[in-house]
Formats: structure tokens, C-alpha cells, sequence
């Protein structure tokens, strides 16, 4: 009997399997079997796995009549399993090499039923794996409980089984469904509760334009599913003698599955239907059903669009994929000249939540935001810079902090992605951020310029932004500047999320490299330094920043010393604002 029994359904992956295969062929650990079911696609895939077949005893293949998809294919995998542990792989992906060596260490060691192992993320649009893991996983025993269940992941490949403690309890993936591996997870671990988890990123999970979960993000599914998978986990719960248990616990999946309903799919009226049968089936509690009575999204996330035609897919798709779903990205064409307002049409097409707002002429970064901000319906505030990125759970985690603390920003760490050198860094050029702790910050007199200014490593709850009327200002380069101060002199506590949920691009003719390397471009520093510095003394602050607000000009001129003649055609235009605000002679002088 093989200790490892590794199912691969097969259907149209020619591109993929071989990758797929050799990952399991080369593991270091070797007592395994392949089971490949061929789930009657069109092309070469089911071809290539006979001819390593031959090669190779272990690969057993299994032959469907017809398709039957991606669940009834691991069922009948599961049927005739002969090994000891159980492990999902999807065709498209693949195994680190010590995959198994660990899961067989750990399974030996830990007496588990069950391991959680972590994984990263391949976006075959741009050939390239993130370095960060998907989950970041926290090492131990864990259990699964009502209170906890609807907070880990229900990927089935992310996980191994003992297969004694899948077929001793009669359970299989649900057939025909879209979802299956949320069925399977509550059912699963309702019965087998405690497991183990493991920090290893042991998987490579591809992120492809045609995959089923790509398409369900779409809206390209039958929404039914969503909602059948949840009336097949209450009906088991119920037969099992488990439902009270597990009641509240069915509520926030239910409630989970209507926000991912409401703004993905394309029918929206058929999912508010489905919706409202099943709470009244449920007997949902009206206080928890927001579903019915709230259709404001939790983010509006603003991009503003000029001439990024070759950042800009990977940006909106990174916004479009994270984990929180109920959201609306407002894309504010300012007029570029490039292609990159159709590649968004492209998008939008099958995406309603993207919407475009057009100006009339270049107006710029500032105005850009405005525009976004004006139409904005979500409760909350992102901005994103076009040729940047998002990690996956950015919006999830800084939704989860609004709400538990109650702040009117949110802070969070970020990359930095140097373009030239295709590397990714900290944000070590803010070193003393970077570093900075998770947990409550207040801007003080004191610290409130030691921080970046940059608006991308916040986010902002509308209410607060609007009750103050706060903007970006417009026809000025490093308008957040002004903007930052405005809103952390009115509103100095905020919390930190030390995760990098941000991915900044870094590169050659961005608007922040054009201006300090040019003189005319240089001097808005110090046009938007003085409009701080008029806002300061108009809202009687000044005295109270005023060592803070010196520091950071100095810091300002500071920007310049390795352009020593951008600083000296400067030089007039200095001494001048420095007067202005009655900067200290000693160092006007220097």
C-alpha cells in the first residue's frame, strides 16, 4: 500500500500537466500513486499522461464516459485510493519537491487527521510567482471550531487527509456544483476538527484567465450553486445531529456567500431572489441580514489612469481577485493617449463592479482622485496608483481593522518594486515605517512628518472625508502632501497593519522621478509646502507643528543634494519660501 494516494482530475491542461506531473514524479519522498482521472477533455492532456505512464507504474489512469467535472473526478479517484494520506492536485499546479517528505514527517510525528500546509500564487499573465504565501500560516495544532471555522480557507489543496478519516465518515466532494471545497471543508472538519498547520508554502497554485475560479469571479457560473452548497451543509449538519452547533456558523457562510453574490454576478436580480428564499428557509435573523436592506459596498477603490497601458491590467486584476469582494473600482480616465482605457473596457465587460468615469481633459493626479472620490459609494476609500499593485487579502485585512477599531484610517506596509532592476523590496526608503509595529499610532506634534506621505498606504473612511471636506489639491504635483496633513491634524489615531498589502512600482519616468530631476517640476515641493504651511497657519496649528513642519522642509531641500544642479538653479526659490515661512537664519544660510 503507497503512503501517498495524489489525485489529479485531467480535462484540457496540455499546456500545464507535464509541469504538474514531473512534480510528483521528482518528489524526494517516492512511495506514491497518481491517480489521473480523465474527465473527457479535448485536447492532448490525457495523451501526454499515458505516455509517462509507461514510463512509470505508479500513474494509474481512471477513464470518466463523459464529463463530469472537476468533484466527481477526485470522487472517483477517492474510490479506488490506495494510499494511506490523501492529496489534491489540481492539473494546472504543482508541488514543491519536498512536498511530500514533510506531509509524511508531519502526519508521522503529529498523530493528525488532517495537515493545513501553505502555498504561492502563479499568475501565468505575467509568468511570474509571488514571493509572499498565499495564507502566511502560523505553525501548531489548530482547531476548528464553530467560532472559527468560517475564518480559514476551504481550498482543498491546500490541505492532506488520512484517507481512513474521509471514507470512514461516507464523505465525498459535492458533484456538479461550482465551490465543491467549501462543502467538503464544513463537512470535513465539523467531524475531524483538529489538524495541524504548517508555515510551508508547499503548492504552486496558478492563477490563469480560464480557470474555473478566474470564471466564477466573473460571474461566468450558476449562481444557484452558492447557494446550493450552502442548503447541502445545513441538510448534512441536520442529519448528523450537528446543526445547532454549527447553526451560527452556517449563518456567516451564508451571509459570506450573499456579499460575494451581490457584486460579482452578472444577475443580480436572480441572486437577490435565491437570497431571500434561503434566509427565509434559514429563518436568517433579520438583524444580521444586511443583504436586503444595504447595497453600499465595503470599498471604493479609486484609480486614476493616464498612459499605463503596461501596468494597468496587472493593477485592476489585482483589485478584482482580492479575497473581500464587495467593492467598486472607479477607474477616472485623465486622457492618456495610450491603450489604457480599453484594456479596462476589456475588463469591465465581465466585471460590473468596474466602472469608468471620463474627464474632458488632462486635469491630473489630484483632480484624478476627486473625480473617483466625488462618485465614490463605498464605505471606505483606497486609492491605488495605476501602475501598482495590490497583494490579495489588502482590502480584507484593512476592512477587518476599520471595523474592530473604529478608526478613520487605516495604515498598512507595502513593497517597493524597482522596475529597472525587476527586484522587490521593504520600503526601506522609509526605513523607520518599515519597521514600525503592528498596533495603534497617534500623530503627534511631534512625529507627524517622520511618516510617508504617500495616499497609497491608506485608506480612508468616506464619512470622515466628506463630514471635513477633505481633497486632493488639483494642478500640483505631491498633492498628498497637503492632503495627509489635513486629515492626521483632524484625525491623529490610527491603527498599523504590519503585513505589506501594497505593491509600489518604482520607475524611471514616474510623476516623482520627472520632478526631482527637473527644475520646473521641483518647485512644486515647495508649492505644496507653502500650502501647507497657509493651511497650518490658517487653522492656528502652526505653532503647534512648527518644529515638525521645519524638520520636514529640511528634508524637502534634502531631496536635491544628489542634483546638485537642480538645487542650485533652486537656490532663489528657496531662500525665498524659506524667509517666507521665517525658517531660522542660521540654516537659510547653509
Amino acid at each position: 500500500m503507497p503512503t501517498f494516494s495524489i489525485i489529479v482530475p485531467i480535462y484540457n491542461v496540455e499546456k500545464y500537466i507535464i509541469q504538474c506531473l514531473e512534480s510528483v514524479l521528482t518528489q524526494t519522498f517516492k512511495d506514491f500513486e497518481i491517480l489521473c482521472v480523465d474527465d473527457c477533455g479535448k485536447d492532448k492532456s490525457i495523451e501526454i499522461v499515458e505516455k509517462y505512464q509507461k514510463k512509470d507504474s505508479r500513474i494509474k489512469i481512471l477513464k470518466h464516459k463523459k464529463n463530469r467535472g472537476l468533484s466527481a473526478a477526485r470522487n472517483t479517484a477517492l474510490e479506488v485510493a490506495q494510499g494511506k494520506y490523501i492529496v489534491c492536485l489540481d492539473s494546472d499546479d504543482w508541488l514543491e519537491p519536498n512536498c511530500l517528505e514533510i506531509l509524511n514527517k508531519t502526519f508521522t510525528e503529529r498523530k493528525t487527521t488532517s495537515v493545513f500546509f501553505d502555498a504561492y500564487r502563479f499568475n501565468e499573465d505575467f509568468q511570474e510567482r509571488e514571493e509572499k504565501k498565499i495564507l502566511n500560516n502560523k505553525c501548531g495544532y489548530l482547531e476548528i471550531t464553530p467560532q472559527n471555522i468560517c475564518k480559514c480557507s476551504d481550498y482543498s489543496w491546500i490541505k492532506a487527509y488520512t484517507t481512513d478519516s474521509i471514507k470512514n465518515n461516507n464523505l465525498k466532494w459535492p458533484e456538479g456544483l461550482t465551490f465543491e471545497d467549501g462543502e467538503f471543508y464544513f463537512e470535513y472538519f465539523s467531524l475531524n476538527p483538529k489538524t495541524y498547520v504548517l508555515e510551508d508554502a508547499l503548492y504552486n497554485y496558478r492563477v490563469r484567465e480560464d480557470s474555473i475560479v478566474t470564471n466564477a469571479q466573473k460571474g461566468k457560473l450558476k449562481i444557484e450553486d452558492i447557494y446550493q452548497i450552502v442548503k447541502n451543509i445545513r441538510k448534512f449538519y441536520i442529519d448528523r445531529g450537528l446543526y445547532e452547533k454549527y447553526k451560527c456558523a452556517l449563518l456567516q457562510l451564508l451571509q459570506l456567500r450573499i456579499n460575494t453574490c451581490k457584486n460579482i454576478l452578472n444577475n443580480y436580480d436572480k441572486s437577490l431572489q435565491l437570497s431571500r428564499e434561503l434566509l427565509e428557509e434559514f429563518e436568517y435573523p433579520q438583524q444580521f441580514n444586511k443583504f436586503n436592506h444595504e447595497t453600499t459596498p465595503k470599498f471604493s477603490v479609486i484609480v486614476p489612469i493616464y498612459n499605463v497601458e503596461r501596468y494597468i491590467e496587472q493593477c485592476i486584476k489585482s483589485i478584482q481577485n482580492q479575497t473581500l469582494s464587495d467593492i467598486e473600482i472607479l477607474c477616472v480616465d485623465d486622457c492618456g493617449k495610450d491603450n489604457s482605457i480599453q484594456i479596462v473596457k476589456n475588463l469591465q465587460k465581465d466585471d460590473k463592479r468596474i466602472k469608468i468615469i471620463h474627464h474632458k481633459k488632462n486635469k491630473g493626479l489630484g483632480a484624478a482622485r476627486n473625480t473617483g472620490l466625488k462618485e465614490a459609494q463605498g464605505e471606505f476609500i483606497l486609492v491605488v496608483d495605476s501602475d501598482d499593485w495590490l497583494e490579495r487579502t489588502c482590502l480584507q485585512s484593512v476592512y477587518e481593522k476599520f471595523i474592530e477599531t473604529s478608526f478613520n484610517t487605516i495604515w498598512f506596509k507595502g513593497d517597493i518594486y524597482w522596475e529597472d532592476l525587476k527586484r522587490q523590496t521593504n520600503m526601506c526608503i522609509f526605513e523607520h515605517y518599515a519597521n514600525y509595529p503592528e498596533g495603534n499610532l497617534e500623530l503627534t506634534c511631534e512625529n507627524l512628518m517622520d511618516f510617508p506621505q504617500y495616499s497609497w498606504c491608506r485608506a480612508y473612511r468616506r464619512d470622515f472625508l466628506a463630514e471635513n471636506k477633505l481633497k486632493w489639491p488639483e494642478g500640483i504635483f505631491f498633492e498628498d502632501m497637503e492632503f495627509y496633513v489635513k486629515i492626521f491634524t483632524k484625525s491623529p489615531l490610527t491603527y498599523v497593519i504590519d503585513k505589506s498589502l501594497y505593491i509600489y512600482r518604482r520607475r524611471g519616468d514616474s510623476i516623482i522621478g520627472n520632478c526631482i530631476a527637473d527644475p520646473e517640476s521641483a518647485k512644486h515641493v515647495f508649492k505644496a509646502s507653502r500650502k501647507v504651511y497657509e493651511y497650518l497657519k490658517k487653522s492656528k496649528l502652526l505653532s503647534k507643528y512648527k518644529n515638525t513642519y521645519l524638520k520636514y522642509v529640511c528634508d524637502c531641500i534634502n531631496m536635491f543634494r544628489s542634483y546638485p544642479n537642480i538645487q542650485t538653479q533652486l537656490y532663489s526659490e528657496i531662500s525665498e519660501y524659506l524667509k517666507e515661512i521665517h525658517y531660522p537664519e542660521e540654516y537659510i544660510k547653509n
